[in-house]
């Protein structure tokens, strides 16, 4: 993917990178898609903000070289309801992001 897309390249001028996975957590430092972004984004432009999305987000993320971290869901529901619901919460989020780098 990294390849394919010249990601590399794409990452040279940007300000913020945004990457997400169902649980950013633990395992996410031990080769997700996440961490391999968080980790080119940091060695070809280190003022980049990395910026993490995913439906479960864990308390320490210190280790992922993540700069922040929000979780899609805006409160305890099921994986059904956050599915049917994903646009608008995504679209929110979106929002939420887009006031606070503004």
């Amino acid at each position: 993917m990294i390849q394919k897309y010249d990601l590399k390249s794409k990452l040279l001028d940007c300000d913020y990178v945004f990457t997400g996975e169902g649980s950013i957590d633990s395992q996410t430092a031990y080769g997700k898609v996440t961490s391999k972004v968080t980790h080119l984004a940091k060695l070809v432009n280190p003022k980049c903000k990395v910026i993490g999305l995913g439906g479960i987000v864990a308390n320490d993320i210190k280790s992922l070289d993540i700069d922040a971290v929000f979780s899609i869901t805006n409160g305890a529901m099921s994986i059904d309801e956050s599915m049917q619901n994903a646009s608008n919460l995504i679209i929110n989020l979106s929002k939420n992001i887009a006031y606070l780098i503004k």
